[in-house]
């Protein structure tokens, strides 16, 4: 098994854009008479069919459908190219894209698309959370203006959680009035002597 590299092709899309694409693989002579005899370079025929098959595949493809379909044109190619060779005693036993480079500019391009698109994606999700937020604080509203005892219970388990305060509570007037009695029914009370 003998590795293969094809260096940089330049390569046009179906979209106009201009690249650069490396090739990575390896290849082994299965019929070295074959290979002698049928072809006066079979390494250059080799490296020929490599440079066609991606200028034919990628020339038929736009950008984005290459960037997305990179993986899978690996078999594609490894097909193309072992079809052309299988007379000449040359088996392709792997072939892939190894590099893919565009120009500097579209490079700059397609960075700021991915960046806008993951602002765009986090700017949704923080939109989301606010909206969940100002529901569940509506939900709260509800509540305390359905039992506003809540509030002052809610501020007590504030305050206690806290150290070194201390609380003092206004009792209202009708409890007082209500414990006041409760006492006294509780201690007997003392006669009072009237003078006769």
């Amino acid at each position: 098994m003998n590795p293969l590299h094809v260096a940089n092709q330049d390569v046009l899309t179906a979209d106009g854009i201009a690249l650069k694409i490396s090739l990575q693989g390896s290849y082994q002579v299965t019929d070295p008479v074959k290979a002698a005899h049928e072809t006066q370079n079979w390494l250059g025929d080799l490296h020929f069919a490599a440079q066609l098959a991606i200028r034919t595949l990628a020339g038929g493809l736009t950008l984005e459908a290459l960037l997305s379909q990179r993986s899978a044109l690996g078999a594609q190619l490894l097909a193309r190219v072992r079809s052309q060779l299988v007379n000449l005693g040359v088996n392709v036993l792997a072939l892939e894209i190894k590099d893919l480079t565009l120009p500097k500019d579209l490079e700059r391009t397609f960075g700021e698309v991915v960046k806008a698109k993951y602002e765009g994606q986090a700017d949704v999700a923080r939109a989301r959370n606010e909206s969940a937020a100002l529901r569940e604080l509506a939900s709260g509203a509800e509540v305390l203006e359905k039992y506003p005892a809540l509030l002052e219970l809610q501020s007590m388990q504030s305050l206690a959680r806290s150290k070194g305060h201390t609380l003092v509570f206004k009792v209202p007037r009708y409890r007082a009035q209500t414990e006041s009695a409760a006492r006294r029914a509780m201690c007997p009370t003392r006669k009072r002597w009237l003078p006769s």
